[in-house]
C-alpha cells in the first residue's frame, strides 16, 4: 500500500506521477505532492534548455532539468509570443518541448528567455 511505501519517507522531497492511457497513448499525466507546496525541499533546478527552428515563425524550446523544478514559468519581456505551455513542473531526466510561435527571432527569443520556479521565488 502507498501508505507503507511512505511510511519512512521524506514526504517533501516525493512527487508522484500518474499516467492515464492506453498502449502506446497517453491520454493525460498529473503530477501529485504529498505536502502543499511550501513545505517541499526543493534545490536549484539547474535547468538546461535547446531552441531550435521549427518552421517559419516557430520554434521548440527543449528544457531538462537535473532537480525536480516546481511551477516554472516562461516569459520573454517585451516580445510577442504565443507559447504552447507557460507554466508548468520538470522532472530530473525527462525532457519537455514548447512550441513558440512568434514573428521574433531565435536570436531575440534566446536573449529574452527568462525562467522562473518557486525556488526562485524564497
Amino acid at each position: 500500500a502507498l501508505s507503507e511505501v511512505l511510511a519512512n519517507a521524506l514526504t517533501s522531497r516525493i512527487v508522484m506521477e500518474m499516467e492515464i492511457g492506453k498502449p502506446g497513448e497517453k491520454l493525460a499525466e498529473n503530477l501529485f505532492y504529498f505536502l502543499p507546496v511550501k513545505d517541499l525541499m526543493l534545490a536549484a533546478p539547474k535547468l538546461t534548455y535547446r531552441i531550435t527552428t521549427a518552421g517559419a515563425g516557430r520554434y521548440n524550446i527543449q528544457f531538462d532539468c537535473r532537480e525536480l523544478t516546481k511551477n516554472l514559468h516562461l516569459s520573454f519581456p517585451g516580445l510577442q509570443v504565443s507559447l504552447s505551455d507557460d507554466y508548468f513542473d520538470l522532472i530530473p531526466g525527462r525532457k519537455k518541448t514548447i512550441t513558440i510561435t512568434t514573428h521574433s527571432s531565435i536570436d531575440q527569443l534566446k536573449k529574452k528567455l527568462t525562467c522562473l520556479s518557486v525556488f526562485d521565488t524564497y
